[in-house]
């Protein structure tokens, strides 16, 4: 198989992959404005970590949707689907609480 042939099948999984888990959905939906102001006022203060508490109820949300419930499968579908948004994988989605 060429270098071209191999990139692109490895494209079409990471997109494939991507697709599956909607972990941004999620978040999006709970960042939403609808909700934005009655998640800020059920959510405790937290200290910094790789997931904040609305991205970490995302994740958890788009795993229990998923047919593979594993919690690395969730956590490396993200990190593609953040890289193939063009985001930092490691990094929060939205600013931390003190």
């Amino acid at each position: 198989m060429n270098a071209n042939r191999k990139r692109n099948n490895l494209q079409r999984r990471v997109k494939a992959q991507a697709a599956e888990v909607d972990t941004f959905s999620f978040f999006n939906l709970l960042t939403s404005p609808e909700l934005l102001s009655t998640l800020e006022t059920l959510e405790p203060a937290y200290r910094e970590r790789t997931y904040p508490p609305t991205e970490t109820l995302s994740m958890f949300l788009s795993q229990a949707m998923s047919p593979d419930r594993s919690c690395q499968n969730i956590v490396n579908a993200t990190a593609v689907q953040k890289s193939v948004c063009g985001l930092p994988a490691n990094e929060n989605s939205r600013d931390r609480h003190s």
